[in-house]
């Protein structure tokens, strides 16, 4: 997807003189950027402690003779 973006920016920078480019790159680099700000908070004490008994689980559940 990134390339085809790529290619549709390239393009208006050629033929517009770049002034829609450069917006359309501001635009996607406000997206690109927007996840960041939207990361969920590191985990807490209580939920390192879990963490261990989690992949003990986990474990289990993939060696079941059931799991395909």
């Amino acid at each position: 997807m990134m390339g085809s973006i790529l290619t549709i920016v390239w393009s208006l920078a050629n033929s517009s003189g770049g002034g829609v480019a450069l917006a359309a790159v501001e635009m996607l680099e406000n997206e690109l950027d927007a996840p960041v700000g939207q990361r969920p908070a590191a985990l807490g004490a209580e939920e390192r402690q879990h963490l261990p008994q989690m992949g003990t689980d986990l474990e289990a559940a993939w060696q079941h003779p059931m799991a395909t």
